[in-house]
């Protein structure tokens, strides 16, 4: 979880960092629509992290004795590895983004 957290906002740093820094600078560019997406991508891979970072912090803090959290049990772990799931595709998905749309600068 915090391996994809990490490479979540990292990526959204660099790309950041690309658009304030290097798009004047470069050999290739990157479409508005394709970072877009792409930002979009890696804050939605983000925000799945945290929701399951979130219930697993909920299931945490409960008592064993609440009925709630007995009632969690079975969703931990199916949870969590969704959460993952949809984070590493986020991911996958705006790396593929930038990759596909980069057009090359050089004439």
């Amino acid at each position: 979880m915090k391996t994809l957290i990490l490479i979540n906002s990292g990526a959204c740093v660099v790309l950041m960092t690309y658009m304030g820094n290097a798009s004047s600078s470069s050999a290739f560019a990157i479409p508005l629509f394709a970072v877009k997406w792409s930002l979009g991508a890696f804050l939605t891979g983000i925000i799945s992290i945290l929701a399951g970072l979130g219930f697993s912090y909920c299931y945490t803090a409960l008592h064993p004795s609440v009925q709630a959290k007995q009632s969690m049990d079975g969703w931990v772990i199916p949870f969590n590895t969704a959460c993952g799931a949809v984070a590493l595709l986020a991911f996958l998905t705006g790396v593929v983004v930038l990759i596909v749309f980069s057009e090359s600068n050089v004439a």
